[in-house]
């Protein structure tokens, strides 16, 4: 068995029934995170495993960019350019059955923005309590201050997005809902992921 096969090798029909009702099992999210590093790897994407991968709760999915954020004054038409450091790490959750994403984002003295300077980075369109979707609280893996995003509607999102449709590998799980949730801030997946799994 080719190592695609070994990644890849559950059927559609069985993958589905690992997600149900937009949770996903431990062994298909695992399997998902080994698809999505394959097609990353193919388009050039710094995207890596980090942690102990034989391991439950030991390892994570991890990325880390610079990013330049511009700061406009609603008073003046006055910008200001910032160069920060952002890392994001998708993490399985064991009592919600789901995905869960931690980010940290620093500015280049190395402070860690808080939840107000987020918020006036990546305000939320539906004008959402920040406090409502973002906590900061320990990293499972790394043990120190990451903000995450609340799972507890992670399934109701992705339960809309599996009903209905018989070819909803878990790759394609892990990729819809880190474009919806990584997108609220600052993650930005290349479309590339879609048409390497179209592909497939």
């Amino acid at each position: 068995m080719d190592d695609k096969e070994t990644i890849t090798g559950k059927s559609l029909e069985s993958q589905a029934k690992s997600i149900e009702c937009g949770r996903i099992t431990y062994e298909a999210f695992k399997s998902a995170c080994m698809a999505f590093l394959e097609i990353a790897n193919d388009i050039g994407d710094p995207w890596r495993i980090d942690g102990d991968l034989e391991t439950q709760g030991d390892w994570c999915l991890s990325v880390s960019y610079h990013r330049q954020y511009d700061t406009n004054s609603t008073n003046t038409d006055s910008c200001q350019v910032q160069l920060v450091s952002c890392r994001y790490d998708v993490v399985y959750s064991i009592s919600h059955s789901v995905p869960v994403l931690y980010f940290l984002i620093s500015d280049q003295s190395g402070r860690s923005v808080n939840l107000e300077d987020l918020w006036k980075m990546y305000p939320l369109a539906d004008k959402t309590s920040m406090w409502e979707v973002v906590t900061q609280q320990e990293h499972p893996i790394l043990a120190t201050p990451f903000f995450f995003v609340h799972p507890c509607a992670t399934w109701k999102i992705l339960a809309d997005c599996h009903h209905g449709n018989d070819d909803y590998s878990s790759v394609k799980y892990l990729i819809t809902w880190l474009s919806f949730v990584g997108n609220s801030f600052g993650l930005k997946l290349s479309h590339k992921y879609l048409s390497q799994i179209l592909k497939r």
